[in-house]
């Protein structure tokens, strides 16, 4: 038993080991001395002066991978997933950095009577994994023996342990900024629980006429010199760039044909279609046994429509070249609508043709060869050798759209990257490769009037408009005080809107869930007025014709549950606050697309 118990202890302490690594390693194993260059290849980034190597980055993209690929059951990732786990593994480096880095600054240590304290009373999840019953509840007689076993080495879990105090540490110190109140868990039950009936007027802007009014020049000059903070460009890059196509060639299209092909003599010899289709199909429809349902021409090339057309109900097609693939499709019937239109009920399976490795490297081998030349000749001339047009579009912004290509995250890194000079390497999205060139780097600056004049006399039209919304409103709130709500609705023209019954959760038209309104309506008693609310467009006046009565029990019994609610939503939004002044306020240098 005991023996056992040993060998398996072997295998937690390695995944210990790992986790720990992959995971916490913001202090342990990183090299915390500071530096003035990436003059190692090791090094793909700086945050504070703390250098991250490579080999920690894969470290944490190797095990996001890993959960990205469990979560999605799918071990084919694209180029975009791909790109957006680089992101993630970095932001989680730069987040383990800073927060190690803070944790410092705060003078957060660990004795070692919490580390004994830790180990025997909070055992992480992969260790509690290892101790379970046949019920599968913690086995705690058995973790305390392995503990007290005198020839286990928990010299890993310690140091796990003198990682995870700290951040537990941190997280307390950030949760005791947070206060939850009595009135606010009062509140959140009322949204959920307490039942209103309100009657109200509103006030659109819309219907604010404000005779022919046109901002002046001297209205819009006084606007821009008080408010020039608020019309800036930020800081632009211009770049020009090639673009050499990633997509399948004639080999990889045979073979997509071949395996159609191959497809429809199963189909032929008696196959399942819906087995086929859940085995090869690249539709979406292959989830449900390739059933495409009822389609019209334009939902599809009209060679599917064409080929669906030359059977009969029952039958098969012979593979089908498509801009998507190839199909091969069985007709199940067709109907024709009541306004003239045919539709097929058909059952698909597309295999589209996709890049082989041997396709991909050939184009990447191009594409270096391009920046080569372009190294030496320019982009222009390398572009013209290989019939590729260097393209030249409007300045770009961080996390911006590259003209009419879109949004390319590996671009604009390289491109805000302010150590990047030259050509840069061969970068890529799912579609394209591209050899990117930054032309000109273009501080924050403020914005001509020229510019701006537009949107300036949109804005103190509409400030214009919302005052007198507002007056409006006001004035209808205090003649309904003083006099009662339909005098107030016959004075100002207005129809009297009473609601339904509703909680403040329900999603109330045109208010929503959770409204203004709804949080307006709960501070006063039945029979009286709220002051204007704004809500949307409009300004909003309510009288509360009916509340229902605060269930005190069950409010007494929920308050625990709803505090924690309200304290987990308070925690999250203060850290997101937290890490982003940090990181404001910290030098955080990515080499990755340079070094």
């Amino acid at each position: 038993m005991m023996k056992q118990m040993r060998e398996n202890t072997k295998v937690i302490l390695w995944i210990v080991v790992v986790a720990f690594i992959v995971t916490i390693f913001a202090v342990w194993g990183l090299d915390l001395q500071t530096g003035s260059t990436a003059s190692s290849p090791n090094v793909i980034g700086k945050v504070n002066g703390v250098k991250i190597t490579r080999q920690q980055y894969q470290n944490v993209y190797q095990r996001f991978v890993q959960q990205y690929r469990a979560s999605t059951q799918n071990q084919q990732l694209t180029y975009s997933q791909e790109e957006f786990i680089r992101t993630q593994a970095w932001d989680n480096v730069v987040y383990n950095v800073l927060t190690s880095q803070e944790i410092r600054r705060l003078g957060i240590t660990v004795s070692d009577e919490e580390i004994v304290f830790f180990l025997r009373n909070t055992p992480p999840p992969e260790v509690r994994q290892f101790f379970l019953t046949p019920e599968g509840q913690f086995d705690v007689q058995g973790y305390e023996q392995a503990l007290n076993d005198p020839e286990v080495d928990w010299t890993a879990l310690e140091a796990l342990a003198r990682e995870r105090i700290p951040l537990q540490k941190l997280n307390d110190y950030l949760g005791a900024q947070i206060h939850v109140t009595e009135s606010e868990i009062q509140r959140a039950y009322e949204l959920e629980a307490v039942e209103l009936t309100i009657s109200y007027a509103r006030f659109p802007l819309d219907d604010v006429d404000l005779k022919g009014y046109t901002p002046s020049e001297s209205e819009i000059q006084t606007f821009y010199e008080e408010n020039k903070d608020d019309f800036v460009e930020p800081d632009r890059v211009r770049v020009e760039l090639l673009q050499l196509e990633i997509k399948p060639n004639a080999a990889d299209m045979d073979d997509a044909r071949f395996t159609a092909s191959d497809v429809y003599d199963q189909l032929e010899d008696g196959d399942e279609f819906a087995d086929l289709a859940k085995t090869y199909s690249d539709a979406p429809s292959s989830f449900v046994g390739g059933s495409a349902g009822y389609i019209r021409r334009g939902l599809r090339d009209d060679a599917y429509f064409d080929a669906l057309d030359a059977v009969e109900n029952g039958q098969l097609t012979k593979p089908v070249a498509t801009e998507e693939g190839f199909y091969v499709l069985k007709r199940v019937e067709t109907q024709e609508t009541p306004d003239g239109v045919m539709e097929y009920n058909a059952l698909e399976i597309l295999i589209k043709p996709t890049l082989s490795r041997q396709t991909s490297d050939s184009l990447f081998t191009v594409a270096a060869d391009i920046r080569e030349q372009a190294l030496n000749l320019g982009l222009e001339e390398a572009g013209a050798a290989h019939n590729l047009i260097v393209v030249k579009p409007d300045p770009i912004s961080v996390n911006g759209p590259i003209g009419e290509i879109g949004f390319v995250p590996s671009i604009n890194r390289f491109a805000f990257n302010e150590t990047a000079t030259g050509i840069s390497a061969e970068l890529r999205d799912d579609n394209t490769i591209y050899l990117v060139r930054v032309v000109e780097r273009l501080p924050e600056s403020a914005l001509p009037i020229d510019d701006v004049r537009g949107e300036i006399r949109d804005i103190i039209y509409l400030d214009k408009q919302n005052v007198l919304a507002l007056q409006k409103a006001r004035a209808f709130f205090l003649k309904a005080k003083s006099s009662d709500l339909e005098t107030a609705l016959e004075t100002y023209n207005l129809p009297e809107i009473t609601t339904e019954p509703f909680r403040g959760s329900d999603n109330l038209e045109p208010f929503g869930s959770y409204s203004p309104i709804a949080e307006a309506a709960l501070t006063v008693m039945p029979g009286e007025f709220a002051p204007p609310v704004e809500s949307g467009d409009a300004y909003v006046v309510l009288k509360v014709e009916e509340r229902g009565e605060l269930d005190t029990e069950d409010y007494k019994a929920r308050i625990p549950a709803i505090r924690d609610q309200i304290r987990n939503q308070k925690i999250q939004a203060y850290v997101t606050y937290w890490y982003d002044r940090l990181k404001e306020k910290s030098v955080i240098e990515d080499y990755r697309l340079s070094s």
